[in-house]
């Protein structure tokens, strides 16, 4: 089991896709914040609100290159053939699966430390921590007093989100043997979902309260609700309903997931 995490942890600090996203999300929080600087018209105030409000990019950026790293950490393994070295050389198909999932963690805690780093590093440079807690008048919102925590503390639901759609894009991918169909396949099934919840949280809650245990609603409310438990009466899920419910969904997706692959044709 270590010889194969050492050897897909080897791999993955390798990858030229690595290294770009990896590079993305470091340096995006700058990028975003010399963009604001040089747009005619906004004040540091605003400039600080729309940083903030983006997470200086970290989240919209660590969700896309997470997606599309469970899309496609199986099944190129199989579009190349690569799995049947590995087997060949006496891993488990357990251990190979295990080995991709711990690397995906690995993944998620990198980008984390990386961009929130750089995200406050940022913050400090171009002069919007002077602003936290105040209201950007032109909008009328309050900038976060305590953004820094807000967005470690944010990187809990992050996990327990990205970890939830990752275990369907996974189990899908486990079916397939192209990358870019899995990836498409993965931004579809998190778009619909969305879509899904809503039709059944307002069409069927008050018929079928069993609905609100869908993994959508625990995806689209649990970022939320982390922060602000009157989400709660939106969700129709107390916070202990949302750790519950993610965690059933967990288990069940993932381990669908182990035996679709343990189960999978070379």
């Amino acid at each position: 089991m270590l010889s194969v995490l050492r050897q897909e942890i080897f791999k993955q600090l390798h990858q030229k896709t690595f290294l770009v996203f990896t590079a993305i999300i470091t340096f995006s929080p700058l990028a975003l914040a010399l963009l604001l600087s040089i747009i005619p018209g906004r004040t540091i105030l605003d400039n600080a609100y729309t940083f903030t409000s983006n997470d200086g990019l970290l989240s919209p950026f660590l969700f896309l290159f997470m997606l599309i790293e469970f899309a496609q950490i199986i099944t190129s393994e199989f579009q190349f053939d690569t799995i049947k070295v590995q087997v060949a050389k006496g891993n488990s198909r357990l251990a190979i699966f295990f080995g991709k999932v711990t690397t995906l963690v690995f993944d998620f805690i990198v980008w984390t430390i990386f961009g929130t780093l750089m995200t406050i590093v940022t913050s400090f440079i171009f002069g919007y921590t002077k602003h936290f807690g105040q209201t950007n008048h032109s909008a009328y919102l309050k900038i976060p007093k305590h953004f820094f925590q807000q967005i470690i503390e944010g990187s809990v639901p992050n996990f327990m989100v990205i970890f939830l759609i990752g275990g369907l894009i996974l189990l899908i991918s486990t079916l397939l043997k192209s990358n870019a169909i899995a990836i498409t396949l993965g931004v579809v099934s998190w778009l619909a979902g969305q879509i899904i919840n809503g039709i059944l949280m307002q069409y069927f809650y008050e018929s079928f309260h069993f609905v609100k245990y869908n993994l959508f609603n625990v995806i689209v409310y649990w970022p939320l609700q982390f922060f602000d438990e009157k989400v709660a009466s939106i969700s129709r899920l107390s916070n202990n309903e949302m750790i519950i419910t993610w965690t059933v969904w967990v288990v069940l997706l993932y381990g669908i997931a182990v035996i679709s692959f343990k189960k999978r044709n070379l």
